[in-house]
């Protein structure tokens, strides 16, 4: 029984793993390239709200061709529900574009800082990537008290319910899809309701 045993272990003494071979160039180049394209598709996705954000945003205070072209390039979440709400209704479009330019001022700054400062923090911080979140539920709770009107958030509630259970690798886009069209079809019927007032 010994001298099995020693020959299995010097047999499994010589046993060398296999060469690990390094990866050709052509295979790092497309999984770049299929990074990228995931990053460009995230990006894509992340800012499509901005198409949603136009529709309502006060551009047609601004004036001018470039004034026009810098408010629609600037437009950031906190410049958006800063103009919209109901004491914003009254200013002028020079007031809403230096409201952009500060706004686009602090997101450079702080994303510069943000970078620069980042290797000082630890590698792990618990609980930021909550913090994109708890944005949007502000200001939603915020859009709410501005105007009292309990449908909106109800349908956007639904619609994201929807999406979650009809296609939950795609919620975001089914969502905003099933959203808008639910607004269009109010804004439609309640214009109608009133040119027959």
């Amino acid at each position: 029984m010994r001298a099995a045993a020693k020959r299995i272990s010097s047999s499994a003494s010589t046993v060398t793993a296999p060469r690990r071979r390094s990866p050709s160039p052509t295979s790092c180049i497309c999984r770049a390239s299929s990074i990228w394209r995931a990053a460009e598709r995230g990006a894509f996705l992340v800012n499509f709200r901005h198409v949603f954000y136009a529709l309502s945003f006060p551009l047609h205070r601004v004036r001018g061709r470039w004034g026009k072209g810098y408010a629609t390039f600037a437009l950031t979440d906190e410049a958006y529900a800063l103009t919209t709400g109901a004491a914003a209704r009254e200013w002028s479009g020079r007031r809403i574009l230096w409201l952009q330019v500060l706004c686009q001022g602090y997101w450079v700054a702080g994303a510069t800082v943000g970078a620069g400062g980042a290797a000082l923090l630890p590698v792990r911080l618990d609980g930021l990537d909550f913090a994109l979140t708890a944005l949007f539920v502000v200001l939603a709770v915020d859009g709410y008290r501005a105007e009292r009107d309990i449908p909106v958030p109800v349908v956007a509630l639904g619609c994201a319910l929807a999406a979650r259970l009809l296609l939950p690798g795609q919620m975001l886009p089914v969502a905003l899809g099933l959203f808008t069209a639910a607004l269009s079809i109010r804004r439609f019927a309640t214009s109608s309701e009133l040119t027959r007032a």
